[in-house]
Parts: structure tokens; C-alpha cells; sequence
């Protein structure tokens, strides 16, 4: 009874924060954009729609609450090819225990590669000085089922990025949910929170200095200062999603799913997908994503873009791959290996 009560709660919370979400716009405001680079090549294939569909260690950047639903222990590793040299690592690994619930960790890391650093003085970088940026979020968490057709999922975050030899730091969290009714056969429903904390500022490195004035006596030493940096937000979003299975039978699966992504930063997203599976081995997977925030341009349509990936899958072993339309950046290839045991 007291899980029925809380399961109410947190739906009803769900719906109020829904509402006020729509009214928190942070455009041109929010930082660590590489928070939101899809990293799971599974959930990529469908187009991203994977708040109600997914169900293993890739849950825990999906939407945490679907490890509730978790019987085996699963772990994968993810490398990301993303555009500019840049790359997206992502472990994560699933752990249920008993009644209690499941645990989870996750590590996620965004690097660049470096350059030399300029400035007027020195406009080839002959210094041989270098700069490079990045950043990264580790994980803990929990999830449990609180009915039997309720789960409730939340992520505790530090995130952390560096530019040059300038850092920042915070905390953050994502808060998740998925219902399975039950009432529309395998209908069911993800609801999530992602990266909500409090604002994030550089400090350190380049920002520091040594303040002269021109009033000191001779040989007085200078005033340690540093350049209060401006905050910025976490790029906050709210997912809600769907997903049913069309066929479902013992030796094939035919999914289809579908999300609505409204970010603090930008315009409501519209992101859909299939999945195809059979006996448990092979995945194919097609998606498609409708952004609003690229612009056409000319004959060339920018804000609708495809996904596509498949998934092979033998004795616990999975090995998964997906490649995401990026428009003028070419193609994005994420691959995963993973293993329920």
C-alpha cells in the first residue's frame, strides 16, 4: 500500500514538473553540451525514442527507472566517433539485488583533440604550447520497482569539464519513471528528468592573475586575484515517451517507440524508431528525429535526420552498433560491447 502511495506521488510530481518545465527556457544560456550526445548505440538505432524501451546497463542513461525492471547483471562500454575530432566514451554496469532494487554506475567522457595554442604575440603557436577541452559525469544509481507495474529510477551525478587549464564542477541528477499499465498489452510509458542541478562555473588556470596597483609602495608584493566567470546551466531536459510491441512472439519482436525531448535550450524535439528482433540474436533498428533548432537549408532539409543500427547477441555477449545523420557533419558511428551475466 505505502508503494502504491509513493508511486501516485512521484506520477503526480512527474505531471506538475511537465507543466513547469514548459516555462523554463534557458536559450544560448546552458554549458556542457556534450551532456547530451546520445552515447548508447541501441537507443541511437531507434532515433533516440528509448525512455520506454530500454532495459539493460544502457537504461542508466536512458532513463534509470527501466532498471527496475532488471534480472541479470549487464555491463557495456561504448566508444562514440563524434565530429572535429572529438569522442564520447560511456560505461555503464547494472547490478539488481534481491528485492531491494538494482544499483548502477556509469562513467561518461567527452575529449577533443588538442591545438596549439595563438594570440597576438604569437599567431603560428611556435611556443609549441597546447590547449585541449572535455569533460565527464560519473554516476550512482537506483531504481526499484515499486509496484508491479511502477518503477521509479534515479541518477546522482558529479559532472565535471575542463577547458585549457580552466575547470568546472557540479552536481546533477536524473530522475526517471516507466509504467507498464497493462491494460494495452505491452504498452508502456518512460517519463524522465535529465541532468537537473544547479549552475556550473570555470574557475582557475587562465582566470587567475596577479592584480598590480599603482598606489603600492615599491616592493609590496601584487594582489592574487581571479576573473569571476559567468554561470551557466546544466542543459536540462524533460523526456516522455512510449513504446509497444507491434509483434511479440517467442522467436520475433517488432517495437516501435516513440518520444517527445524538450530541452531548457531549444524547441521541442520529435524522436521515433523500430526495432526488429529475432530469437533474441539479431536487431535491426531504424529511426528518425525531427529538430526543430537546425535550419533548412535551401532544397536540403536539416531538421529531419535518420538513425539506423543493428545488434547481434549470443551466450550473454552483445555487440551493438548505430550511426546517427548529423547533416553537414556527415555521420555519426557509435559501437558498444556488452555482456548480461
Amino acid at each position: 500500500m505505502l508503494f502504491k502511495k509513493c508511486a501516485i506521488m512521484i506520477v503526480m510530481a512527474l505531471f506538475i514538473t511537465t507543466s513547469l518545465f514548459a516555462q523554463f527556457s534557458k536559450i544560448a544560456q546552458t554549458g556542457a553540451q556534450w551532456l547530451k550526445i546520445w552515447p548508447e548505440p541501441r537507443g541511437v538505432g531507434m532515433g533516440g525514442a528509448c525512455v520506454a524501451a530500454a532495459t539493460d546497463a544502457g537504461a542508466i542513461f536512458w532513463n534509470p527507472a527501466a532498471l527496475g525492471l532488471a534480472h541479470t547483471n549487464s555491463f557495456i562500454a561504448t566508444d562514440v566517433e563524434w565530429f572535429a575530432d572529438t569522442r564520447v566514451n560511456f560505461l555503464s554496469f547494472a547490478y539488481p539485488y534481491g528485492g531491494i532494487g538494482t544499483f548502477g554506475m556509469s562513467f561518461l567522457a567527452f575529449s577533443t583533440g588538442s591545438e596549439l595554442i595563438t594570440n597576438e604575440e604569437d599567431p603560428n603557436g611556435t611556443s609549441g604550447l597546447k590547449w585541449s577541452a572535455g569533460g565527464m559525469a560519473l554516476g550512482l544509481t537506483y531504481a526499484r520497482m515499486l509496484t508491479d507495474k511502477f518503477s521509479f529510477g534515479i541518477t546522482g551525478k558529479l559532472v565535471q569539464e575542463s577547458i585549457w587549464d580552466m575547470t568546472s564542477s557540479g552536481l546533477a541528477v536524473d530522475i526517471g519513471a516507466f509504467f507498464h499499465p497493462g491494460y494495452w498489452g505491452s504498452m508502456r510509458f518512460g517519463f524522465m528528468i535529465k541532468n537537473y542541478g544547479p549552475d556550473m562555473r570555470f574557475t582557475g588556470g587562465e582566470l587567475q592573475d596577479a592584480l598590480w596597483r599603482g598606489d603600492q609602495p615599491g616592493g609590496t608584493a601584487p594582489i592574487d586575484v581571479e576573473y569571476l566567470a559567468s554561470p551557466y546551466h546544466l542543459p536540462t531536459s524533460l523526456n516522455i515517451g512510449a513504446a509497444y510491441n507491434i509483434i511479440d512472439l517467442p522467436s520475433q519482436r517488432l517495437t516501435t517507440t516513440a518520444e517527445l525531448l524538450h530541452p531548457v535550450d531549444g524547441a521541442e524535439k520529435i524522436c521515433v524508431g523500430l526495432e526488429y528482433t529475432y530469437g533474441d540474436v539479431l536487431a535491426i533498428r531504424g529511426g528518425y528525429q525531427y529538430d526543430p533548432d537546425m535550419e533548412d537549408r535551401g532544397d536540403e532539409s536539416t531538421t529531419e535526420r535518420m538513425t539506423a543500427g543493428a545488434g547481434f547477441k549470443y551466450a550473454g555477449l552483445k555487440v551493438d552498433w548505430a550511426f546517427q545523420d548529423m547533416g553537414v557533419f556527415g555521420l555519426g558511428h557509435r559501437i558498444s560491447i556488452g555482456m548480461d551475466f
